[in-house]
């Protein structure tokens, strides 16, 4: 059985959910918000058991993509006993803007 790694916050991932989860907590409310912090904690969960599940991003090999929902992605870096967790991503804004690529 594989070890399990453990998810570590990076002060962007923390800004960066904060946006995230803000948004649809004050446009419908705490049920869709609570709704996409489960979603995030069941994908981050999945993670930390298989880091390497998520595809690698092309430009970024040591860093791995995995898709919340069809508007969320997190961005994360897998270290010997941990996985970094970098970067909330919304999918509808400019990729031009998404420092991954």
């Amino acid at each position: 059985m594989r070890k399990r790694h453990r998810a570590e916050w990076s002060k962007d991932a923390i800004d960066t959910y904060d946006d995230i989860i803000s948004y649809p907590y004050q446009v419908w409310g705490l049920k869709v918000a609570q709704n996409l912090m489960d979603e995030i904690d069941h994908v981050i969960d999945l993670a930390e058991q298989n880091p390497t599940m998520h595809p690698a991003v092309p430009n970024f090999p040591q860093i791995r993509k995995a898709y919340i929902s069809a508007n969320v992605s997190l961005y994360y870096r897998i270290k010997p006993d941990s996985i970094e967790l970098l970067y909330f991503w919304n999918n509808r804004r400019n990729p031009a803007d998404n420092p991954f690529g």
